[in-house]
């Protein structure tokens, strides 16, 4: 692509960046001598035609916004096989590239690049514009601090249109609000969450989810709470914690309602950073109360002789007893210890037996019997031990003890128990999601219901509140809509238009698109159809027809025809069919033995003349 030039207008000058969907270059615009950015889409997405359509409509409503923080859209235009989007030319770096070089960004600097992304936002939604794919990847930076958001129109129509093989779409999984998870309506509070998700990654350098699959982060935005900033970053103030995890709310009632309202608790932060987040004024110290002294401030040396007296009073007789008290409790104990000393050595010993795989009743049975003190430390699920079973024991079987030891036992709670939950009339791809973060498979089978819309679930086995295993297939049905019935395109070539209309209503078909051609057959008669005749098509599918509009050059044959011998009159009839149809061209009596001739005008590529002597064929000439 380097030193073409699109669209006779852009030449290509160096390629600048690339994405799952596009690849950047910088070019000049030779005819405004300016430099902008060019992005042209790969060649998977130029095969896909609903894709195409959609860019080129969502591109030109982007052109529509006008707004310092949003890249500006010049041109959408398409050359060859290149599809490609004229940009404003952006010298700076995305705020990606900005976090992974530098980490955290500061809170203030963080609220600033929000405030700007947040007035990018409002701006779009006011003329119906929604983003979809908010992310740091597409929003830059200049070299004066100024956020640009970019990427409008193709991250909308790429939303929105059928593209699964390149990853675009599911490399934003980090950024995707609930409802682009589940894969339902997605409106401006999607744009909200998702710059809830970039805040976040600003302020501590980290998204609030992470998984090792596309698939369990999206079930985290579905299902799981984001942890709060300040646990990454202390130094993050409640104010802006709280702006952060609005943004982040599941519900969509629960979060920001437009773009506007984030922008004023942005800008209300902004506005005075140091505020108290609860009461709006500044936190002062607290006075410490100076001590109280005497009078003039000072003890006199009266009264301080007279606390030293005292208090030596005070201690005279006390301290004797503490230390009387002291030294009797010191024999007790060395004489208790020493007892218990040899108390043990005196202890017999017992060999712990070996209790895993045994029940709970019957491990403490047995150690109980050789006075060994069974405790029960833990329990946790084990899909291969049974409930109330023992997975571990310590001191392990065959270790010699004293008796009265505690033999520790880790029991079995058992497979790990999970509740079926509703599944019917969800997607199946909700559904798979569902059924994954809870630890079970899907098994889905297809089958046409006349109810139930494609795509969706129709009954799910085992049913709603079941508890079972984790790691079990639950039997999904989904429906493929209703059933179609195939039938076989019959040919209506050389059939009149109108009767082929009455035949496709009662086959269940519909009329296509319906083309006039030059032909020398008959006026409204169908000269080609598609699909061929012989097709399978299903009902409700549509036919295309070619029909003729006439005006074919005429012809014209003899025809020399004798009439047979006999005693009476003989009726003669003659009947030509050709591009305009079958019609008579002479029906009399004759003369029996009487030879004549006739002059027969005709229209098309063949026609057939048939002579029939008292209502019997005699004879039948094809004219070419």
């Amino acid at each position: 692509m380097i030193g073409r030039k699109l669209g006779n207008r852009y030449e290509m000058l160096e390629r600048i960046g690339r994405g799952g969907m596009s690849l950047v270059y910088r070019a000049q615009d030779t005819l405004l001598q300016r430099v902008v950015a060019i992005k042209v889409l790969r060649s998977q997405f130029v095969n896909d035609s609903e894709f195409v359509k959609r860019f080129r409509r969502e591109g030109q409503a982007a052109a529509s916004l006008s707004h310092p923080n949003i890249v500006s859209l010049y041109d959408v235009g398409q050359e060859d096989d290149f599809y490609y989007l004229v940009m404003e030319y952006v010298d700076g770096e995305t705020l990606k590239d900005r976090i992974a070089t530098r980490g955290p960004i500061p809170v203030l600097q963080s609220m600033k690049i929000a405030h700007q992304i947040c007035e990018a936002l409002e701006h779009a939604h006011q003329h119906r514009v929604v983003h979809r794919d908010i992310k740091p990847h597409n929003i830059l930076i200049t070299k004066d601090g100024r956020v640009k958001v970019t990427d409008f129109g193709i991250a909308r129509a790429a939303t929105e249109a059928t593209i699964t093989n390149t990853g675009a779409i599911i490399g934003s999984v980090h950024y995707f609000s609930p409802e682009q998870a589940r894969g339902g309506f997605t409106g401006e509070k999607s744009d909200l969450y998702s710059l809830g998700v970039v805040l976040y990654e600003m302020l501590t350098g980290k998204v609030p989810f992470e998984g090792e699959t596309p698939i369990s982060v999206a079930l985290k935005h579905l299902q799981e709470p984001a942890p709060e900033p300040t646990s990454l970053n202390p130094e993050i103030p409640p104010a802006v914690q709280r702006i952060v995890l609005k943004a982040l709310e599941k519900n969509q009632g629960d979060r920001y309602q437009s773009a506007g309202e984030m922008l004023a608790d942005i800008g209300a932060y902004l506005k005075n950073p140091e505020l108290s987040p609860s009461s709006g004024e500044r936190s002062r110290p607290r006075a410490v109360p100076p001590p109280v002294a005497g009078r003039g401030g000072e003890a006199t040396d009266a009264e301080e002789r007279s606390r030293k007296q005292n208090k030596r009073k005070k201690k005279g007789p006390s301290r004797a007893f503490f230390w009387a008290a002291l030294l009797l409790l010191l024999i007790g104990l060395a004489f208790y210890g020493m007892k218990s000393f040899f108390d043990w050595f005196n202890v017999p010993t017992v060999e712990v037996p070996a209790v895993v795989g045994k029940s709970l009743i019957d491990a403490q049975k047995e150690l109980t019997a050789i006075f060994l003190i069974p405790i029960v430390v833990a329990q946790q699920n084990d899909p291969t031990v049974p409930f109330n079973f023992i997975i571990a024991q310590l001191p392990g079987a065959g270790e010699l003890v004293k008796e009265g030891r505690e033999v520790r036992l880790t029991v079995s709670k058992g497979p790990e128990m999970v509740e079926i939950p509703p599944l019917v009339r969800k997607s199946s791809k909700e559904a798979t999601l569902i059924l994954q973060g809870l630890g079970l498979t899907a098994n889905v089978r297809l089958r046409h219901d006349p109810e139930v819309p494609e795509d969706y679930v129709i009954s799910q086995n085992p049913r709603e509140g079941v508890s079972v295993k984790k790691g079990t297939a639950v039997d999904l049905e989904v429906s493929q809509g209703p059933e179609q019935i195939m039938l076989s395109l019959p040919n209506f070539a050389g059939e009149k238009l109108d009767n082929v209309l009455l035949r496709l209503a009662a086959l269940k078909l519909t009329k296509g698109q319906i083309t006039e051609v030059a032909s020398s057959l008959l006026a409204g008669t169908v000269v080609g159809q598609d699909p061929a005749a012989g097709t399978m098509v299903a009902e409700g599918s549509a036919v295309n027809f070619s029909v003729s509009k006439g005006g074919g050059a005429s012809r014209q044959s003899s025809l020399s025809i004798k009439v047979p011998q006999g005693t009476q009159p003989i009726r003669v009839l003659v009947r030509v069919t050709d591009s305009r149809g079958a019609r008579t061209v002479l029906n009399e009596d004759r003369t029996p033995g009487q030879e004549f001739t006739i002059s027969i005008e005709w229209t098309g590529e063949t026609a057939t003349a048939e002579v029939f002597f008292n209502g019997s064929l005699y004879r039948k000439d094809v004219w070419r």
